[in-house]
């Protein structure tokens, strides 16, 4: 299956889908992003960078690429800027610059869908977009949404989803959009399942890392205060084995996602600029001496977001980490999402040519391939089609499996977490 990643971030939907199906059965047809150092990322997720991988401010960078140059794919997944429709931000929407890769994409998806190679596509924001900004009478989502449909081939169909990170295994609260559109002819995409159970905190933090570092004076004062806030936790022993994640830039009044609330076990919203995050434990019968009472790592948020140690490691030391692991998308969320929308592209038969072994010619220009891919004089048993069944005899997953088409789908989710 070729996969094309537009505003790819931290190759979310790849590491995913090669968790979900196998990185034998995934082609990647291109990756574009403007963050050279998401190419780190790249690297770790795929083994090496090929040709259709393009990083940085000219290269990575959508607006400079003809639409009808970008190479063919089954599925689009993307993750266009969020600063535009954001509640942290001013929210000037479509009247952002910021904006402009939202309308590309769509253009995109309007020229792959229209000449019969895209089967599905998921994108992801945060959730202002689907929240009216004043003095509109459409939220930015019912624009993008309506415009979807507009250039779209008669039989697609488009739809949207709130989900939250938390809902699926991971403990972070990471409420966002994610639009996704296929091909209907198959029927309905099946209902993404969430999780029945998280991976707790202590499977994914280093607890044996017990070294500090030097925070500022109104910083230490800002973790105080959060212990004043969780000093009940931190007295209770039903607490044991639990932890806090606190932003130590601001008070527990201060302007944060979550205010004052305490929220043990759970880490607010990861974001590009931080927050800067401080970590201590819970339950323990004391408030001064506990086993755990240092900032968050960097890594440590890249595994917030579903990324195995071996693929966060390729930020360690890197400046660039906070960044990419906060602008990143959630594993398990987009593989749950597009293991829901696999299921309705393997219904649709028209897929089971370009579904099995990967094309490994990154170098070959869009249509050249295209070409290729229909004039293939291959035996019909050369390419394997997926089915169900390749999906199903995955990992176990640690939480909730998904029930998909009347089967039993598992993740390897927490086997990815501790890998």
């Amino acid at each position: 299956m070729r996969l094309l990643e537009l505003c790819a971030g931290a190759s979310t939907a790849a590491y995913a889908l090669h968790l979900l199906i196998g990185k034998d059965k995934v082609s990647l047809a291109g990756a574009y992003d403007l963050d050279i150092e998401c190419a780190k990322v790249a690297r770790a997720v795929h083994g090496q960078l090929a040709p259709g991988h393009k990083f940085g401010s000219y290269e990575g960078d959508v607006m400079r690429t003809a639409i009808e140059s970008f190479p063919y794919a089954d599925l689009l997944v993307a993750g266009p800027p969020c600063p535009p429709f954001s509640k942290l931000g001013q929210r000037k929407t479509f009247e952002d610059s910021r904006a402009a890769p939202f309308w590309r994409i769509i253009d995109i998806i309007h020229h792959q869908a229209s000449i019969g190679q895209l089967k599905g596509f998921l994108l992801e924001n945060v959730e202002g977009i689907a929240q009216k900004v004043k003095g509109a009478s459409k939220t930015p989502l019912q624009v993008i949404k309506a415009e979807l449909l507009d250039g779209l081939p008669e039989g697609w169909a488009v739809s949207h989803e709130l989900f939250n990170t938390k809902s699926f295994g991971l403990p972070q609260s990471r409420p966002r959009v994610y639009i996704v559109g296929h091909d209907a002819k198959a029927g309905s995409i099946h209902p993404v399942s969430k999780f029945h159970r998280t991976v707790p905190l202590d499977s994914l933090l280093d607890i044996t890392d017990r070294s500090s570092r030097f925070n500022t004076s109104v910083q230490r004062q800002n973790i105080a205060d959060w212990k004043k806030a969780y000093r009940a936790a931190m007295i209770d022993s039903k607490y044991a084995g639990q932890f806090a994640i606190v932003d130590r830039s601001r008070t527990p009044s201060g302007r944060t996602t979550w205010g004052g609330t305490v929220h043990p076990n759970i880490c607010e919203c990861l974001t590009a600029a931080g927050p800067a995050l401080h970590v201590f434990s819970l339950g323990c019968g004391d408030v001064d001496r506990l086993p755990l009472d240092r900032p968050l790592r960097d890594w440590e948020r890249g595994i917030l977001q579903g990324f195995s140690r071996g693929i966060t490691r390729s930020l360690d030391g890197n400046p660039a980490a906070v960044r990419i692991w906060g602008n990143a998308m959630s594993v398990p969320v987009v593989g749950s999402a597009l293991g829901s929308l696999l299921i309705s592209m393997i219904k649709l038969k028209s897929l089971g040519r370009t579904l099995g072994q990967p094309h490994t010619n990154f170098a070959a220009s869009s249509a050249e391939q295209a070409d290729a891919d229909r004039t293939s004089k291959g035996s019909p048993g050369s390419i394997r089609s997926l089915t169900s069944s390749d999906i199903n005899d995955e990992v176990r997953v640690y939480g909730s499996p998904l029930r998909l088409d009347g089967d039993l789908m598992t993740i390897p989710w927490d086997s990815m977490a501790r890998a």
